[in-house]
């Protein structure tokens, strides 16, 4: 019988950080990246998809739902489910009036741990467009990520005065 490990999936507050960072920060981080002509001519925003932040806080910073410093979100709590629920509301509105005023656009994810939000494929739409809801707090164009090529360094290591670490583990 061959060597079978269980998969480790990451934990949806994990992926939605992550997400979140991802897209902060890369928007900044792809055009310092120097040194081939490849990485300067890299897109930093996939201007065919969204981030749409809507209102509302998320699951992990809502004053009801927000759990204890070093905790983790109680998803049996009465008061979770019921905010759940609510951010859930809240999506399906913005959803129903995405299809009934920018109809070419298509929600491909929501969040709602760390982040209040959907994805959104745009197909021709513009941000001005998908964000006119009064449900939108803010619209962004997803970011990219590029690895650094091997051997590269990164450039924001000068900034906070460390240097290329050999090696970096992931673990979700």
């Amino acid at each position: 019988m061959p060597n079978v490990r269980p998969v480790r999936r990451p934990a949806p507050i994990a992926l939605a950080l992550v997400a979140a960072l991802c897209l902060a920060l890369s928007a900044q981080a792809a055009p310092r990246q120097k040194g081939t002509a490849s990485a300067a001519s890299r897109p930093a925003q996939d201007t065919s998809s969204a981030i749409v932040q809507l209102v509302g806080e998320p699951l992990a910073t809502y004053e009801k739902t927000r759990p204890a410093q070093g905790r983790k979100i109680e998803f049996d709590a009465s008061s979770v489910k019921a905010y759940r629920a609510q951010l859930a509301a809240l999506q399906n509105s913005y959803k129903a009036w995405l299809r009934a005023n920018v109809p070419n656009a298509r929600i491909t994810g929501s969040f709602d741990l760390a982040l209040n939000a959907v994805s959104v494929q745009l197909n021709g739409a513009t941000l001005n467009q998908i964000a006119a809801s009064a449900l939108v707090r803010r619209a962004e164009f997803s970011g990219l990520y590029y690895p650094n090529p091997a051997g590269q360094a990164d450039p924001d290591l000068a900034l906070i005065n460390r240097h290329q670490p050999h090696s970096v583990n992931v673990m979700f």
